[in-house]
C-alpha cells in the first residue's frame, strides 16, 4: 500500500465504533468489515456505504420483477440499513436518511403490507401491528444520530410479543435531519404522535395502552416525556442519560453530528447546553426499566441510567456485562427480557396468554 493509500487514523476508530450497531441493525458483519477495511479516508464513508446500498436496491428491483417478493423485501431492508449508516459520518449529505426511509418502505410493502406511514408536523413514523389484535403500543425513539430505520430489530421483538409499534423520527432525526433542528421539547413530539396513532386505534375500536422504548439521547427525550405525558404507562430506557456534557467536553464525532443536525456550531452549543432533564425525571410515576452496558464508551458516569434508577421511585436497572453503547454487541442478553417486561406492563395479549 502506498503512502497515499494509508488509512486516516480516524477510519479504524469510526469503523470500530459503528460496527456493533451496524450488525445489530442487520448489516452482514463480513460485508461491513470488507467495506470499512477498504476505506482510506472518512470522506469516502458515505459514498462507500451508499454504493453498497444501491447494489441491494438493484437486487431488490430485479427480484421484484421476477416475482420473488421475499427476496426483494429482504434486499430493500438491507439497502435501508446501508443507507442509514451512510449518515453515521457527520457529513452534510443528509439525503441518505430519506433514501433509507424509501428503501424500508419498499421492504415493508412486501414483508409487512399492513404497516402504515404516518406523519405530523413534528415527526415521521411507521405504525406496525402484531399478528394478534392488541391495544398495546410501544413508541420507539432513536438517539442523536439514530433514526427509525435502525430500530427494526427492536420493533420485531415487540411485535412478536403482541405490541403494536410506532417508530418515529423527531426533529433532527432521520428524515427530519436538515429539515427541522433538534428540539428540547420532545414531549410535544410524542404527544402529537400519540394523538395521530391514537386516532387510528380509535377508528378500529380500541383505546391505546402506550409505552415507550428509547435509546441513547432518545433516553433523555423519553425521560422528559414520561414525566409529562399521562398516556404513557411504562418506559424502557437503553444507554440513556439525563444531562449532556457541555459541547466542548463532547467527543469530536458527537460535536460533528450535533452541528450537522443543529445547522451550525452555535446552534449545536446552544442545544447541548439545554439538555438537562434531571429535575423532570423526579416526576416520573410509572414503571421504568433502565438497561445499561458496563462498557459503554459514550454514556457513563453521573446523570446516566444509574442516576435514573437511583432517583425514580420503583425504577429497575439491569446492567449487561461488556455491553457497549445501546448494548448493540449483546442484544440477545437484554432485548428479549426488556420486550417481555414492557409487553407485560402494557397487557399485550401474547404475554398475557402465556400460562403461569
Amino acid at each position: 500500500m502506498s503512502s497515499t493509500q494509508t488509512p486516516d487514523a480516524g477510519v479504524a476508530e469510526m469503523a470500530a465504533a459503528t460496527r456493533s450497531r451496524a450488525v445489530a441493525a442487520g448489516i452482514d458483519v463480513h460485508e461491513y468489515d470488507a467495506v470499512t477495511g477498504a476505506l482510506t479516508t472518512l470522506d469516502r464513508w458515505s459514498d462507500s456505504f451508499r454504493h453498497v446500498a444501491a447494489g441491494y436496491v438493484r437486487t431488490a428491483v430485479a427480484a421484484r420483477e421476477k416475482g420473488l417478493a421475499v427476496t426483494s423485501g429482504e434486499a430493500f431492508l438491507a439497502a435501508s440499513a446501508w443507507y442509514y449508516f451512510a449518515g453515521s459520518w457527520p457529513s452534510p449529505r443528509t439525503g441518505t436518511y430519506q433514501e433509507a426511509a424509501q428503501a424500508q418502505s419498499a421492504a415493508l410493502a412486501v414483508l409487512d403490507p399492513g404497516a402504515e406511514r404516518l406523519e405530523g408536523e413534528l415527526f415521521r413514523g411507521v405504525l406496525r401491528r402484531p399478528a394478534r389484535e392488541s391495544a398495546a403500543l410501544v413508541v420507539l425513539v432513536p438517539g442523536l444520530d439514530g433514526a427509525k430505520e435502525e430500530l427494526w430489530s427492536l420493533a420485531e421483538a415487540l411485535l412478536a410479543r403482541g405490541c403494536a409499534t410506532f417508530v418515529l423520527d423527531g426533529p433532527g432525526q432521520g428524515e427530519l435531519v436538515g429539515v427541522q433542528p433538534p428540539t428540547t421539547d420532545y414531549p410535544a413530539v410524542v404527544r402529537e404522535a400519540l394523538d395521530v396513532v391514537g386516532a387510528r386505534f380509535a377508528e378500529e375500536g380500541r383505546h391505546v395502552r402506550a409505552g415507550i422504548l428509547a435509546c441513547s439521547l432518545g433516553g433523555l427525550y423519553a425521560t422528559a416525556t414520561l414525566a409529562e405525558e399521562p398516556r404513557l404507562r411504562a418506559g424502557v430506557i437503553v444507554s440513556g442519560l439525563v444531562r449532556v456534557p457541555a459541547y466542548d467536553d463532547l467527543p469530536p464525532l458527537i460535536q460533528g453530528l450535533l452541528t450537522v443536525r443543529a445547522g451550525d456550531e452555535e446552534g449545536a452549543r446552544r442545544f447541548a447546553g439545554s439538555l438537562d432533564v434531571a429535575d423532570a425525571a423526579l416526576a416520573i410515576d410509572v414503571p421504568l426499566l433502565v438497561v445499561d452496558g458496563d462498557a459503554d464508551p459514550l454514556v457513563h458516569g453521573d446523570f446516566t441510567g444509574r442516576w435514573l434508577a437511583e432517583h425514580v421511585p420503583g425504577a429497575e436497572r439491569r446492567v449487561v456485562s461488556g455491553g457497549d453503547h445501546n448494548i448493540a454487541n449483546a442484544r440477545g442478553r437484554w432485548l428479549p427480557a426488556a420486550a417481555d417486561w414492557l409487553a407485560q406492563q402494557l397487557g399485550a395479549p401474547v404475554i398475557s396468554a402465556v400460562p403461569a
